[in-house]
C-alpha cells in the first residue's frame, strides 16, 4: 500500500515538469477540450430545441368564461378592500 502512495507521488511530482516541457500539447489539448465541450452545450441548448418544438394543441386555447369571471370577482374584491381601507378614517391615539 506505501509503495503504491510512493509511486503515485512521485508521478504527481513529475506531472508540472511533463507538462511545462510540452507546454504547446497542452494548451493545444485544453483549447479542443474547451472547443467540444462548448460544441456539445451549443447543441443541447440551442439546437435540439429548435428540432423538437412542442405541438400545441387546440383544446388548450379555448376562452374558459367561468375562469374568467372567478378571477374578475377576486379582482373586484380586492380593489373593494382597497377602497374601504382607504377611505376608513382612524383617531390619532398620540394625541
Amino acid at each position: 500500500m506505501k509503495e503504491n502512495f510512493l509511486k503515485l507521488y512521485k508521478l504527481f511530482q513529475k506531472l508540472p515538469y511533463f507538462l511545462a516541457r510540452r507546454v504547446l500539447i497542452v494548451i493545444f489539448a485544453i483549447v479542443l477540450f474547451d472547443a467540444a465541450l462548448g460544441a456539445v452545450l451549443f447543441y443541447t441548448y440551442v439546437v435540439l430545441p429548435e428540432k423538437a418544438e412542442p405541438e400545441i394543441s387546440k383544446d388548450s386555447l379555448g376562452f374558459r368564461q367561468d375562469l374568467y369571471d372567478k378571477v374578475l370577482i377576486q379582482w373586484q374584491k380586492q380593489e373593494q378592500d382597497i377602497k374601504d381601507f382607504s377611505q376608513k378614517s382612524y383617531s390619532n391615539p398620540l394625541k
